[in-house]
């Protein structure tokens, strides 16, 4: 019964103005707010914009995107509108999640694992979006992510990632990859809704 009374809550959020798309019922990101959660995909499509226009690449030239973690495509809903969702790949280690985005924007979809060597990626991205996983990472699994980011990318291709922790620039550094930070972004008034 409760599952019921979200669902019935979140319709009236389906056609709001500036969402593509709808909200599952199990994303948990929504909090209630949905000019915040617009808000944050939004801003996330600008800083990905940001590092795009940096390395002199734009959203209709990308022939690949990876979404991870794309949770219910907070972010992935506006990517969506940006670059042909058959070139988005969403991945989570929640299937819920990357069902409800194939179903929902048309994307291909990768499930995830704990253990994030098990999981095999088909392919090599001009884009990688890695929304705050990175903040709840120890120093060991950040440098484990970071090397798989880079591993994945296409050559010249752009990550883009979030964190609410301290960078260990380091392992930029170990990564034996030449590599370009063109875009830093900071966010100041981050808040937990």
């Amino acid at each position: 019964m409760k599952i019921l009374f979200k669902k019935i809550a979140l319709l009236k959020y389906n056609d709001y103005p500036g969402l593509n798309g709808k909200i599952s019922h199990n994303d948990s990101l929504l909090a209630n707010n949905i000019t915040h959660y617009i808000s944050v995909g939004n801003s996330a499509i600008e800083n990905i914009e940001s590092a795009l226009r940096a390395s002199n690449k734009s959203f209709d030239a990308l022939r690949s995107v990876l979404d991870f973690p794309c949770g219910h495509g907070r972010v992935l809903r506006v990517l969506a509108t940006k670059v042909s969702p058959a070139k988005i790949t969403a991945c989570d280690i929640d299937e819920d999640g990357i069902n409800f985005c194939e179903k929902e924007f048309h994307c291909k979809k990768i499930l995830s694992d704990n253990d994030i060597s098990k999981v095999q990626f088909p392919e090599h991205y001009e884009l990688i979006w890695v929304g705050s996983l990175f903040t709840h990472l120890d120093k060991d699994a950040f440098s484990d992510m970071l090397t798989l980011s880079f591993n994945l990318l296409e050559p010249g291709g752009v990550l883009v990632f979030t964190t609410h922790v301290d960078i260990p620039w380091k392992l930029f550094i170990d990564t034996g990859k030449s590599i370009r930070v063109v875009c830093l972004c900071q966010v100041n008034n981050w808040r937990r809704n």
